[in-house]
């Protein structure tokens, strides 16, 4: 066999191998790229008969309706919405997403919520049953110390009779 096409198939073989470790290299950084992506969400219980967390599907923020899910956001300027109007008799899903560089918590005393902290770039599910069939209005806010001397990290959730 010719020297020359020796050298060849062994320059396209070592190529190709040099190729397919390039590939694997980069598969394996998506992976863990997605991996991080995927811890940003934990997943977290709250105990009480009448709510439960756990990772949380996106989803359209701050509708008056039927609808079963809200949105809120904390962040530096609060909780935003600062209020949240709901239809009583459903089962309600709230997603707290803390956009803040700071941890804060979100809590409904009267409905037995007590999230902990929440972690910046997390978010938390809190599912709600049991809606009181009555118009009523609950306070939800955030316990973290700093949180506590600002009205920033304050709102209302009205239940509304249908």
């Amino acid at each position: 066999m010719n020297p020359n096409k020796i050298v060849a198939v062994l320059v396209a073989t070592n190529i190709i191998l040099i190729a397919t470790i390039i590939f694997i290299f980069v598969k394996l950084n998506e992976l863990d790229n997605l991996h991080k992506t995927v811890d940003q969400t934990q997943k977290t219980t709250v105990t009480s008969e009448k709510t439960t967390t756990s990772d949380f599907p996106s989803m359209e923020a701050n509708k008056i309706s039927d609808q079963k899910g809200e949105l809120i956001n904390i962040n530096a300027d609060g909780f935003n919405p600062k209020g949240i109007q709901i239809y009583s008799g459903q089962k309600m899903e709230l997603a707290v997403v803390n956009d803040d560089k700071t941890s804060h918590s979100f809590n409904i005393d009267e409905l037995g919520i007590k999230t902990g902290a929440i972690e910046p770039g997390k978010t938390l599910a809190v599912i709600i049953d049991n809606l009181p069939a009555n118009s009523i209005a609950y306070e939800y806010y955030s316990d973290i110390a700093a949180d506590k001397k600002n009205d920033k990290f304050h709102g209302t959730i009205m239940i509304l009779k249908k």
